[in-house]
């Protein structure tokens, strides 16, 4: 992920988001970089890929950056006016037990922050019914249990503690040297999930998640 330096606003435009996603989706093809999930928020983007090794997860986030960084200066007559990217980019790896919920978790940021209702609803990523299948970035599907409840969580909120944890508890370290980040673990975790809020939902009653 990265974020405009001072948090300031990254896409101001249907038109800007857009001229992102044509980024990435061009950085993907060229880097042949497998990408799970992605979000586009208005100063920040999250990504969730699966990279050869850490040159090939360089190789593709300089593209995108550099690409993006050069394009806007140049659209709001900026050049010369310091770095767009306030760091690098920030990585971790994600626990095959946490893949299905991380997917969610990104997915589900314009719902967390107040920008749509569903997730679905939100255009710039790949929650986003359009941008599935139909064009590029393409999203890699999870195995086919994981997939089939990926809809059906991103109705529900994560648990509290998942997501004030996200950053460190889906690190296990700062190398991205992994050959395969997706697992059945995830599996149990969903299901206890989708079982805790369709309880909280039927019962009206506080369940701690």
């Amino acid at each position: 992920m990265n974020r405009r330096v001072d948090r300031r606003t990254l896409f101001e435009s249907a038109a800007d988001y857009d001229a992102f996603s044509q980024i990435l989706g061009w950085a993907q093809q060229i880097c042949e970089m497998p990408i799970t999930a992605w979000c586009l928020m208005p100063n920040h983007w999250h990504l969730i890929v699966k990279p050869r090794d850490t040159p090939h997860l360089s190789s593709f986030m300089h593209r995108i950056q550099t690409t993006h960084a050069v394009g806007l200066r140049r659209q709001t007559d900026t050049r010369g006016h310091g770095s767009v990217y306030g760091n690098r980019f920030k990585h971790f790896l994600i626990h095959p037990d946490r893949l299905l919920r991380s997917v969610v978790y990104v997915e589900r940021n314009p719902v967390k922050a107040g920008l749509v209702r569903a997730a679905t609803s939100w255009k710039h990523g790949s929650a986003s019914i359009a941008s599935v299948d139909t064009a590029w970035p393409r999203v890699e599907r999870l195995p086919t249990e994981l997939e089939r409840l990926r809809p059906e969580l991103l109705l529900h909120p994560l648990p509290e503690e998942f997501e004030s944890d996200f950053m460190c508890a889906c690190r296990a370290t700062a190398a991205v040297d992994v050959a395969d980040a997706f697992g059945r673990a995830d599996l149990t975790g969903a299901l206890q999930l989708l079982e805790r809020a369709r309880y909280r939902r039927e019962s009206n009653k506080p369940v701690g998640l």
